[in-house]
């Protein structure tokens, strides 16, 4: 796959998000409405973070690009549809808002970064 900047972007993008989720979980989990005196919310908000940490890495590698942003848009996808059923189970607003909302400029970025490298 050819280098594209928006697959470096994006890669860039999801290891920053990833490494802070890593390292202060509670202002990514503030924007998904998690509750913050809940520890395992604090250790799903680190696993998220380590696996765009990851996914991140391996977009910005070229010899790993194309599977990291495939492996990341079908994350996303399903990281949105989640979101969806958690909206339908009650969700607050703010939790619907982190939880859609969140993924889709990586399923964007993803999808079209992927479509570049095809050219």
């Amino acid at each position: 796959m050819r280098e594209t900047p928006l697959a470096v972007a994006s890669g860039a993008g999801r290891t920053l998000f990833g490494a802070l989720a890593l390292l202060d979980p509670p202002t990514i989990a503030k924007l998904a409405d998690f509750d913050l005196d809940n520890p395992s919310a604090r250790f799903m908000t680190r696993l998220f973070g380590a696996r765009d940490v990851v996914l991140g890495a391996m977009t910005v590698l070229p010899s790993t690009r194309r599977f990291a942003l495939t492996a990341g848009l079908l994350c996303d996808v399903l990281d949105a549809t989640s979101g969806a059923r958690l909206a339908a189970e009650g969700a607050s607003a703010r939790a619907k808002l982190g939880t859609i909302g969140g993924p889709i400029p990586f399923i964007v970025a993803g999808a079209l970064a992927l479509r570049a490298g095809k050219r």
